[in-house]
């Protein structure tokens, strides 16, 4: 658990509650079922703990509830083993108090608490509690786009290798094409949240925070666009590989048969003449030559009618 909250000169960290003024702002961070450490919260800001404790007993999709406090859950870009995916962050505003409780810790909002250890971002704790909720709101949405716009550089590159894309590469594109199922799925429940947010009646918020979250909801819809644009792309790009493969398929198929085929005439000839029955030019001095060349005329036909129509 982390508090941050300026003195006046700094952001400062600081774990002991007493000493913290609850008319000035504070962001109390919380990762991971720590029940004593959720315990010292709810003592502190008089809010049940089964409220908190509820967000780790339940996978919830994200929502936004008000009365004596605002909670929600948005969901936030997450690096799981590797693979990029969504995990929820639960965000608690209650008078001048945000608490934010991870799972697991989510890089976007470590970024934030990371910023604050060096004592920076004096201004989030000047503004409304309303501001600061924007600030982590909005870099979350950044972070959507940011790496959504890696995806889309990634399947520029493979869309110039003109079907050129190896099997690691190919599962690659379908990994990304998997994470960007699950933030179409994030971002229409995280628009949800914010179209809340634009008509919230929370007593902490002003006109212009209400304003401030229109502006997030339009940019929400514009990462959607974005998002669905790149995922057109990718099948695309699977339909593309699809029909290539096919195509080289097709090619080494006709390839294997017309060899199949120029071979085949020759070894019927020279099968023919190996029978031990009386047959033409059994007698002859010149029979193999003119059997041989007769082999490679066959055989040079053949090689020559398959090559005019494309198949070797």
């Amino acid at each position: 658990m982390e508090v941050f909250y300026f003195n006046g000169k700094n952001v400062v960290s600081d774990y002991d509650f007493q000493r913290l003024d609850k008319d000035k702002l504070i962001w109390i961070r919380v990762v991971g079922n720590k029940e004593e450490k959720i315990q010292r919260i709810a003592e502190f800001t008089k809010v049940p703990f089964e409220e908190f404790q509820e967000f780790f007993d339940s996978d919830e999709r994200s929502r936004l509830e008000q009365g004596r406090f605002l909670e929600l859950i948005y969901q936030v870009p997450f690096l799981d083993k590797g693979e990029i995916t969504t995990a929820p962050v639960n965000i608690f505003l209650i008078n001048n108090i945000f608490i934010t409780v991870e799972k697991e810790r989510i890089i976007t909002i470590e970024k934030i608490a990371s910023l604050m250890r060096k004592r920076k971002l004096k201004f989030l704790f000047k503004s409304s509690i309303g501001e600061f909720l924007y600030y982590f709101l909005d870099k979350i949405n950044d972070d959507f786009l940011l790496t959504i716009d890696k995806i889309a550089n990634l399947a520029d590159v493979l869309e110039g290798k003109e079907g050129d894309v190896s099997s690691k590469q190919l599962m690659k594109l379908y990994n990304y094409n998997v994470t960007l199922t699950h933030f179409n799925q994030a971002l229409l429940a995280n628009m949800e949240v914010l179209v809340g947010l634009r008509k919230s009646y929370f007593k902490k918020f002003t006109k212009h925070n209400l304003e401030m979250f229109s502006d997030l909801y339009y940019d929400k819809l514009h990462i959607l666009d974005t998002e669905k644009i790149q995922r057109e792309v990718i099948s695309n790009l699977f339909n593309f590989q699809t029909v290539v493969a096919t195509h080289k398929l097709n090619n080494f198929m006709k390839k294997l048969t017309s060899l199949a085929l120029i071979i085949m005439v020759p070894t019927f000839i020279t099968g023919l003449f190996g029978m031990n029955l009386k047959i033409p030019l059994a007698d002859s001095d010149y029979g193999f030559a003119i059997v041989f060349g007769l082999m490679i005329l066959v055989a040079g036909m053949f090689f020559a009618i398959f090559k005019k129509t494309d198949w070797l």
